[in-house]
């Protein structure tokens, strides 16, 4: 309850234990009676042992895109400014030919623009963007917007835990715009139906590539993609309506502290960035000098707990029960080295 309610945040850097934490976790609640549901967004395929234990279900995450790709997300991933005339145009071009039944192309959306009245210097420009490869790519995108959407409140009915696989490719852009359908599609629902619907934890993995801090590190574009904004509105609003959120990441830092200083409870494993230690310093109020002493002396799979869900009213250390490493190599760097010598 308080993990739904409050939210857990939990950091890592690489090979401390996060993912194996959670593993556990998710394990544990799954095993109860009622089984707790989770939605989990899988960047790197770690989380296969959870469906190869038949706890639940993975797809894609275009599984979930169709109903997102819109004219008007279409306009932006074509690289138009939002503000521009160019971009109101080409959003209305493709709006008319979708009303009209016509297949969308560069062809025919240049033939609506036909009859808008464009600066030549625009039009040259727009020109240009749409007989490029991506633009044939963004529109082949659309023209697949007719399958059905996998329906999320369903399978998680269904099925204790949902993992929507990020690894299918590496299209940051494409896949901020499914966080946010999906992210938003529950909150929709949640509060539409007063939280007395459903009930699930989502569990985001390496959360800066969908709600970065201000002046660090960025991938794609989460303030026009709309995933830093519905994060920011899922851990403020959603606990309320019994819709929780683990937000994992190797650098807090780097993570939008609006988002981070929404979880009542957070576990720390082996951190050494001080950058870090300064972040988990300002969301938790513990101090920073004890957290500097602490994390990076951390050993692998033990975690400092600090929070509302813990059972305790003060920071403790507490120790992984491992059920399963997450999905990664399965060969060390020495084993690799000595086949490809015996090759």
């Amino acid at each position: 309850d308080w993990i739904t309610k409050g939210h857990l945040g939990v950091y890592g850097q690489t090979r401390s234990g996060k993912t194996s934490f959670v593993l556990r976790l998710i394990k544990s609640a799954v095993d109860n009676d009622p089984p707790a549901r989770f939605v989990i967004y899988d960047r790197y395929g770690e989380y296969s042992p959870l469906i190869d234990a038949g706890y639940g279900v993975s797809l894609g995450y275009d599984s979930f895109l169709s109903g997102a790709i819109s004219p008007d997300e279409i306009a932006l991933r074509l690289g138009l400014d939002p503000k521009s005339s160019a971009f109101r145009d080409v959003k209305t071009a493709i709006e008319t030919l979708m009303d009209k039944g016509t297949e969308v192309t560069p062809e025919t959306i240049l033939e609506e623009l036909e009859e808008i009245k464009m600066r030549s210097d625009v039009k040259g420009r727009v020109e240009y963007i749409l007989k490029s490869p991506r633009a044939r790519k963004e529109l082949k995108v659309l023209s697949q917007g007719e399958r059905e959407e996998a329906n999320l409140i369903k399978l998680l009915k269904e099925n204790p835990v949902v993992v929507i696989d990020f690894s299918i490719d590496a299209d940051i852009g494409r896949q901020q715009i499914a966080f946010s359908h999906i992210v938003g599609k529950l909150f929709t629902r949640a509060v539409a139906t007063r939280g007395e619907e459903f009930t699930c934890i989502n569990v985001i993995e390496e959360a800066q590539f969908f709600a970065p801090e201000r002046g660090m590190p960025t991938y794609g574009n989460p303030w026009e993609n709309g995933s830093l904004t519905v994060l920011s509105m899922g851990v403020s609003q959603l606990g309320g309506y019994n819709v929780g959120f683990i937000v994992m990441t190797q650098r807090p830092a780097y993570v939008a502290k609006a988002v981070l200083a929404q979880c009542n409870t957070h576990i720390c494993f082996r951190l050494m960035s001080s950058a870090d230690h300064d972040q988990v310093s300002g969301v938790t109020g513990y101090s920073i000098w004890r957290l500097r002493e602490i994390l990076p002396n951390l050993e692998t799979h033990v975690g400092f707990l600090m929070g509302a869900a813990s059972p305790f009213w003060f920071p403790v250390f507490c120790e992984t029960e491992l059920w399963e490493y997450p999905r990664k190599a399965t060969k060390t760097a020495s084993q690799l080295l000595r086949e490809m010598y015996s090759e």
